[in-house]
């Protein structure tokens, strides 16, 4: 779940300055309230939020966070697509807050057939926006949902634009479509939006662009959920000793292009959360670099060990090794790996006490069955 209020800010305050005397909202999704806290803002009569899961609403009623917001809606706990089609109400501005697509159910909201479906919920001169993908990350993804609700909102001036969120680490992308100009102020005592962060949200970079012919996303074909959908875990693994394995996983993206499915790495692998941190940290450092392999250490189905390596040309440089102790099952993997992916030599940068010691283990560990020559220590810059 997305906790920055730059993200509520420019899913609720933006779309809200293109409307026209709105008295009733429509929030689709937004179970925690947040968003709904910045519609209480403005002098609005009546919202009406609609969130499948009703634990969610439950746990978030009282929340300070979202100032109690939640008390003053009128709350659904019905499927999303079953109300839009059903409800006779109109509304003066929708918006839809989905969770990311991943089954079949969610993949039905990003398509042309719901997006009818909202459009006609509107009252004339209504406004309707969405969350989106980051299009500095899923280009393809985000251009795709952009054209689909052209496709539905004939007539409309639809606005894609984005922000970055610097407590989640990412970009997020919107998609807004109304008949009418910019016709409202911006309230007081904003967290992060102004006249010129406003001007600037809709600027793209030309590496934001889309990369192939770009479908539309319908019921038969769900596009933008098949466009989201991050490249699938590498299926190399290694059976190692005692009960150990090791899962090596290739990414071929930056950090922010692979960043969900180090999440789902993180969460399935293991549910300590001083792991994940420590998994965490071994991506975040390696932000800007392309070409990443995860190595996972694995045994009992937790996570007992990670690291993360780059290659220059055949020789692997092996960054943030996590829990030492685990050192022994690294070698044994690297130097299976090193005869399959045809590397000639690993560089393990660790901590400056820890060279000697990673030394010595090699030797004792497996100076029999090792190319000892193939794998290098030095100490880890600071």
């Amino acid at each position: 779940m997305l906790s920055d209020y730059r993200h509520y800010e420019c899913l609720g305050v933006v779309p809200y300055l293109f409307t026209q005397n709105v008295k009733n909202v429509l929030i689709l999704g937004g179970g925690n309230g947040m968003l709904a806290n910045q519609i209480m803002r403005f002098r609005i009569r009546k919202i009406d939020l609609v969130e499948p899961n009703a634990s969610m609403v439950e746990v978030n009623k009282g929340n300070p966070k979202n100032n109690n917001s939640l008390t003053h809606c009128r709350v659904f706990n019905e499927g999303i697509e079953a109300f839009v089609k059903s409800r006779k109400e109109f509304y003066g501005l929708i918006l839809s807050e989905y969770p990311d697509p991943g089954d079949e159910e969610v993949d039905r909201l990003y398509t042309k057939e719901h997006f009818n479906d909202i459009k006609m919920l509107l009252k004339h001169r209504g406004v309707f926006a969405i969350k989106a993908a980051a299009p500095s990350v899923n280009p393809n993804a985000f251009w795709c949902l952009t054209r689909t609700i052209k496709e539905c909102f004939k007539g409309f001036n639809v606005m894609p634009y984005q922000t970055y969120l610097p407590k989640d680490k990412c970009e997020i992308g919107y998609i807004l479509a109304t008949t009418n100009p910019l016709s409202q102020l911006l309230p007081n005592a904003l967290n992060y939006l102004n006249q010129d962060i406003l001007k600037s949200l809709s600027a793209f970079g030309n590496d934001e662009a889309p990369a192939i012919e770009i479908p539309v996303s319908t019921v038969e074909n769900t596009a933008y959920a098949g466009l989201l959908k991050p490249p699938a875990i590498d299926e190399y693994e290694l059976e190692l000793e005692d009960g150990f394995k090791m899962i090596r996983v290739a990414c071929n993206k930056t950090w922010m292009g692979y960043k969900g499915q180090v999440d789902a790495i993180a969460e399935k692998l293991n549910e300590d959360e001083g792991l994940q941190k420590d998994f965490y940290s071994i991506a975040g450092n390696l932000c800007n670099t392309p070409g990443i392999h995860f190595w996972i250490l694995i045994k009992d189905g937790k996570v007992r060990g990670a690291g993360s390596t780059t290659m220059v040309e055949k020789v692997a440089i092996v960054t943030h090794m996590v829990f030492p102790g685990t050192l022994k099952y690294f070698f044994m993997a690297f130097d299976i790996a090193m005869n399959k992916f045809l590397i000639k030599k690993a560089i393990f940068t660790l901590p400056a006490k820890g060279v000697e010691k990673a030394r010595k283990l090699l030797k004792r560990a497996g100076a029999e069955n090792f190319k000892l020559e193939r794998f290098v220590f030095c100490k880890e810059m600071k």
